[in-house]
């Protein structure tokens, strides 16, 4: 009866140990992949130097100073756009990680 009993017991540890467990369960959550906005095309600006009584002074005229007013119009927008994915790959992050929870 102890012999019945301790091969029983022998066989049930060996199967247990020799069968594939999954300790974690592959999870592929759904990633969303945003594109970036289009590249950045600045417009040339001139800038005049000069110097006088050993300073050197930098000026524009009227039409490269609104050129790089333009310029800094497009980077602000450019930046929003890209803070804008950040923010999207921020909470999808987030959503994912919840989910796994």
């Amino acid at each position: 009866m102890k012999k019945n009993l301790l091969i029983l017991l022998t066989i049930a540890v060996l199967t247990g140990c020799a069968s594939s467990r999954t300790l974690f369960k592959e999870n592929k959550a759904q990633f969303i992949k945003l594109p970036l906005p289009a590249q950045l095309e600045l417009r040339k600006v001139n800038w005049k130097f000069f110097n006088a009584n050993s300073n050197t002074w930098f000026a524009l005229d009227n039409e490269n100073y609104l050129d790089l007013s333009k310029n800094m119009v497009d980077m602000a927008e450019y930046m929003q756009k890209l803070r804008i994915v950040v923010q999207t790959y921020e909470t999808n992050t987030v959503k994912t990680i919840q989910k796994n929870k």
